[in-house]
Order: structure tokens, then C-alpha cells, then sequence
């Protein structure tokens, strides 16, 4: 879990509608892939942000 965090801490975190707006899909879809375990999450109290190397990595397996 630390490493993780410190990974996460090295790169830059996005909200929800920032990560929409990279991926050209709509928030409900991000929340979608976030419910199905596709992306990966870290909270900081109430709020949901998603590290650019989670992304990579969604990116990177859900091509075919």
C-alpha cells in the first residue's frame, strides 16, 4: 500500500471530469470503470482522484 501511495504522489492525480475530459468519455462513464475495478482509485476523504499512470495502465490493457 505505501508504494502505491508513493506512486501515486509521483505523478499527478485528476478528478473524475478531468479524467472524462483526457479520455473523451463522459464522468458517468469513468465512474463506470471505477464500479467495475477498470481504474483504480485513491480517496482523500471524500474526494476520488485517479493517478495518470492508472490511466496508462487501464489504456494499456483495454487495448486489443
Amino acid at each position: 500500500m505505501a508504494n502505491e501511495i508513493n506512486r501515486a504522489l509521483h505523478h499527478h492525480l485528476l478528478t473524475i471530469q478531468e479524467t472524462a475530459d483526457r479520455l473523451g468519455i463522459s464522468p458517468r462513464t469513468v465512474r463506470r470503470l471505477i464500479a467495475d475495478g477498470k481504474v483504480h482509485t485513491y480517496r482523500i476523504r471524500r474526494a476520488i482522484r485517479i493517478s495518470e499512470k492508472d490511466i496508462h495502465d487501464y489504456l494499456r490493457t483495454a487495448r486489443k
